[in-house]
């Protein structure tokens, strides 16, 4: 077998193995949402034994100065 043919190969079996069927993406989406739920559940178990909620949020901001670049 040529190396051009035996790395196409590979790739084909990997494409395949990453392929799921309906029911494998079901399960999968399914579980997704369960542990979005379970992560959230955890927050507000933390949020009322702690007796207040921990807020974050992103704020961008620009920063004045000069940029140099190493080689």
């Amino acid at each position: 077998m040529s190396p051009a043919r035996l790395v196409m190969s590979i790739a084909l079996c990997g494409l395949l193995a990453a392929c799921a069927t309906p029911r494998e993406q079901c399960i999968n989406r399914a579980t997704a949402e369960l542990r979005a739920t379970r992560i959230a559940l955890a927050e507000a178990r933390d949020n009322v034994a702690r007796g207040y909620a921990v807020f974050r949020q992103r704020v961008p901001y620009t920063v004045y100065d000069t940029c140099y670049r190493r080689h």
